[in-house]
């Protein structure tokens, strides 16, 4: 191993050692440790850059297109120049720049989890494909779908299997439900299967 001191000086290894490029090189104000195949740059810190960004890239990769760096009291993960996620004292922040990108979530036995489809501004549970601005499925089949102000400022809820492109039975279970309009109680089923419509401040049972 030769050290060259000078300005513009490496770390040069002998012919044996194949494994090593330059530990260290130096590009204006950049700094990189570089590596031989299959790999290039593995990390070089952009001293020049106003965030001070490290960037992380191989043979295959856009040149420093992918960073971690700091913004203040940010710190911000790039990928493919697009910042996927900023850890902030507030929490962490995905997308904070509202670009055409997806966040994806797995579970041991469901790759869509969690799935938000940052292009058409929805999120589906289970399913990579919601329909709706929140979709609840079973692997993109049966599923209940919920999209706020359909029509004016009424809101719908389809109980819809997109595979089979048909509208299927929807269960519910509780001791009584009871049914509101305009914040008052309308209709209401009982726990023993008696219907009753509130009038005038008696029930009419049925």
């Amino acid at each position: 191993l030769t050290l060259d001191m000078s300005a513009a000086g490496a770390a040069t290894f002998n012919s044996s050692v194949t494994s090593l490029k330059n530990i260290v090189t130096q590009t204006g104000g950049d700094f990189a440790a570089t590596f031989t195949t299959p790999f290039d740059y593995v990390a070089k810190f952009e001293s020049t850059d106003s965030a001070g960004f490290i960037v992380l890239q191989d043979n295959n990769s856009t040149d420093n297109a992918n960073r971690i760096g700091v913004v203040g009291n940010s710190l911000q993960i790039e990928a493919g120049n697009v910042e996927n996620v900023a850890f902030t004292s507030a929490g962490p922040v995905f997308n904070e720049a509202g670009a055409d990108i997806d966040f994806r979530v797995e579970s041991s036995g469901n790759a869509n989890m969690l799935f938000v489809d940052g292009g058409n501004n929805r999120v589906g549970v289970g399913t990579a494909s919601p329909s709706a601005p929140l979709s609840v499925s079973n692997s993109g089949a049966g599923g209940v779908e919920i999209t706020p102000s359909y029509s004016g400022t009424r809101n719908l809820i389809l109980n819809y299997n997109r595979s089979a492109s048909a509208y299927t039975g929807l269960d519910l279970d509780a001791t009584d439900y009871i049914f509101y309009g305009n914040g008052a109680e309308r209709f209401k089923i009982a726990s023993d299967g008696s219907l009753s419509t509130p009038t005038a401040g008696t029930s009419n049972v049925r």
